[in-house]
């Protein structure tokens, strides 16, 4: 008989008491709340959560009948009704080319939720049993689609046909082989061994709603696989967890489920914002290097909107767990939407206080090196509104050895940077310098310090007065003249 604790049992004493059993009733006043397995446990008391409450890992108790559940099958003819045709096609030369070669191939992904409830399909996503080498290379030889990148744990990104990238909007999509995952530690990678079971493959998954498949067979019904009852989650529009401890086993999908939750327009329930809140107290974001937080960072920035999903992650706390002091505002949306996704991150690290953008370009190696300049850049925007009123020539000085690249993307951020370049741009071109050094040394100025005084000070003259919508010195004549006497004063 299976043994029965309360929701406010810790980890600890409850793994202890199933050492016998697979699994044990969880209650919380007397009412049944679901169950909590032996293998949770232990997975538990590995990420070092013994003193946490049983209620946290409890699992609900399979529904008989769920309203909205997936059917059993679909056929052909229903992939037809949502997807493009062309697709179509694809679709079925793929599942002839896995049946040729003793292989089984499944949709996964956002396909299986455009069909379970209709949506713009964006992209594509393809899990496979059999030889994952055999099978790529047949698929590559056979669509004429190439191999872009591969994993080390049998995940491959592949060309569409160049005759079918116009007409689907869509370059590449995505192959993995059916596996299993196994994390020895908190944020660790995972151990993968490939599987022959479909329903091992989704037990790996993050989100009911991304745990779900179709098989795709030449003929007949198309098998539809949904253990945990995601399709009718995307019906009811609740975000749930395939298994309690996934935010342990890889802290990012913390990012990746604010993703899905914005997209889809799910809802997050006391429940899962337990599980969430959870695993923020026990510290599992500082447990995950920061080139993998960058990663989902840039996922989510590639999104078309990515306001909602960094909105979610700021509201739960996410955000500043990986950047201490970083904060977005509905004032961003805007800016995020007109800038190229590629750029965007800056905007999330300007908005940093200046001592956690300091610390941030120090310790994050992995940033581009031009994002060391925003150091720079920020440390002197204080003075830009005094700078532009009278003298320009200081920016123009202090932001001299900075890269273009970060010019360019603050002045997007920036009014008053843009303002700055703009009209240095402008100036630059209509009023050039037009001496030299030597110009000043055949005129009689000694060669040394005053030379370069001379040039400095008629450089700053030409910036200023430009700006000022003074004519400056245009001639050789009067910039060696004004070169001339500067030369022979005190530095600008």
């Amino acid at each position: 008989m299976r043994p029965v604790v309360t929701a406010n049992q810790t980890i600890g004493a409850t793994a202890a008491e199933l050492h016998t059993h697979t699994s044990a009733r969880v209650t919380r006043a007397g009412r049944t709340v679901g169950f909590v397995t032996a293998t949770d446990c232990h997975a538990a008391l590995r990420y070092g959560q013994s003193a946490a409450a049983v209620g946290l890992i409890a699992r609900a108790d399979p529904e008989a009948a769920r309203p909205g559940a997936a059917p059993h099958a679909l056929q052909w003819a229903d992939l037809g009704a949502q997807c493009d045709p062309v697709l179509v096609q694809f679709l079925q030369q793929l599942t002839d080319i896995c049946a040729q070669h003793a292989g089984r191939i499944f949709l996964v992904g956002g396909v299986v939720r455009a069909l379970a409830r209709p949506e713009v399909l964006t992209d594509l996503d393809v899990a496979i049993i059999g030889d994952f080498d055999v099978l790529i290379t047949a698929i590559a030889t056979a669509t004429g689609g190439a191999v872009v990148q591969r994993s080390a744990f049998q995940t491959a990104t592949m060309t569409f046909p160049a005759a079918l990238q116009a007409v689907l909007g869509m370059v590449q999509y995505d192959l993995v082989a059916a596996r299993s995952e196994a994390y020895a530690a908190v944020g660790a990678l995972p151990s993968v061994e490939p599987v022959d079971d479909i329903l091992v493959d989704l037990r790996r998954r993050d989100v009911t709603v991304s745990a779900m498949a179709v098989e795709l067979l030449p003929s007949g019904p198309l098998p539809v696989f949904d253990p945990y009852g995601g399709w009718a989650d995307l019906q009811a529009g609740r975000a749930r967890l395939v298994h309690p401890l996934s935010f342990f086993e890889d802290p990012t999908r913390l990012i990746r489920l604010a993703r899905i939750v914005a997209r889809l327009h799910l809802r997050v329930d006391a429940r899962l914002r337990a599980l969430i809140d959870w695993a923020l107290t026990s510290a599992v974001c500082s447990q995950v290097s920061r080139f993998r937080w960058l990663q989902e960072l840039q996922r989510t920035l590639d999104e078309g909107n990515p306001m909602p999903a960094l909105q979610k992650v700021q509201q739960w706390g996410v955000l500043a767990a990986i950047l201490p002091g970083m904060r977005v505002s509905a004032a961003d949306a805007a800016l995020l939407m007109d800038m190229p996704a590629t750029d965007r991150l800056v905007v999330l690290l300007w908005r940093l206080p200046p001592a956690a953008l300091g610390a941030v370009m120090r310790e994050w190696t992995e940033l581009p090196v031009w994002y060391r300049d925003l150091v720079v850049i920020r440390d002197s925007r204080r003075h830009w509104r005094a700078w532009l009123r009278r003298r320009p020539s200081r920016s123009i000085r202090a932001l001299a050895g900075c890269a273009p690249a970060a010019l360019g993307t603050v002045a997007l951020i920036e009014p008053l940077l843009a303002q700055l370049l703009a009209q240095h741009a402008i100036a630059q071109q209509q009023y050039p310098m037009r001496i030299k050094g030597g110009d000043l040394v055949a005129a009689g100025v000694p060669a040394g310090p005053r030379i370069r005084r001379g040039l400095e000070a008629l450089q700053i003259h030409l910036w200023d007065a430009a700006w000022a919508g003074v004519t400056p010195c245009e001639t050789v004549a009067q910039q060696l003249r004004y070169a001339i006497q500067k030369s022979t004063t005190t530095r600008s």
